[in-house]
């Protein structure tokens, strides 16, 4: 998977010139706060866009490559970024600009913590046809490649437990939102400090920036909104 990965990451530079393309000349110069990620751009009906998106950061971690895409989107006067491919954690993306008004994003947030476990495995093989079974709140749960499962949990809880081939686990769970990116459990390390949890084949890496995941959840089969 990881040589299949790469090879598809380098062939998709090739066509990258890292611009946004097919501008929109009719969009309002305006100022921008802040830029916004979504994975549901249909919950914005009154957007415009700006432009698209093709992207390669050939090397580059999440917090470099997020930095770049904001700069991009201000320059633009778009605040709402959307992800339809996305590739090697961020290396890659395809996606669409938009700009919306700031009252589209004053939405209340919940603080009930919810469990959003997703599986991408970039369609390699011989992970794309591995099977995944977690057990969770006493219920076992097959993980598709490429799928996401919501779960809203108590709101006491700091961590849950899981069974994964009768391997017992503790993910921790904080107020909002906790997303996980399963994979399968290949030999190698990991670089930074973000949890990385190993058990019976899978790996439970937490996506601890949530525009990061947003960005990464829009891309899935089965995200929101599709």
């Amino acid at each position: 998977m990881r040589f299949a990965s790469i090879s598809f990451l380098l062939l998709c530079q090739g066509c990258v010139n890292n611009k946004v393309l097919n501008l929109n000349p009719d969009v309002q110069a305006i100022s921008i706060d802040r830029v916004h990620f979504t994975a549901e751009p249909d919950q914005f009906p009154n957007k415009i866009k700006v432009g698209d998106l093709k992207l390669a950061y050939p090397h580059q971690s999440w917090p470099e490559i997020e930095a770049d895409i904001r700069a991009k989107a201000k320059a633009h006067h778009g605040n709402l970024v959307y992800f339809h491919k996305f590739v090697q954690e961020g290396q890659y993306l395809e996606g669409s600009l938009y700009q919306v008004s700031e009252a589209a994003f004053s939405k209340s947030q919940s603080q009930a913590p919810r469990l959003i476990l997703f599986r991408d495995e970039l369609g390699g093989i011989p992970s794309k046809n591995y099977d995944f079974w977690i057990e969770i709140q006493d219920q076992e749960r097959e993980i598709k490649d490429q799928a996401v499962i919501y779960l809203n949990l108590d709101s006491a809880q700091d961590s849950i437990p899981f069974l994964v081939k009768g391997e017992l686990g503790y993910l921790p769970i904080h107020a909002g939102d906790n997303y996980f990116w399963i994979s399968h459990q290949f030999k190698g390390s990991q670089a930074g400090q973000s949890i990385f949890l190993q058990y019976g084949g899978l790996k439970l890496k937490a996506i601890e920036d949530e525009d990061q995941a947003l960005a990464w959840l829009g891309s899935l089969k089965n995200s929101p909104g599709e």
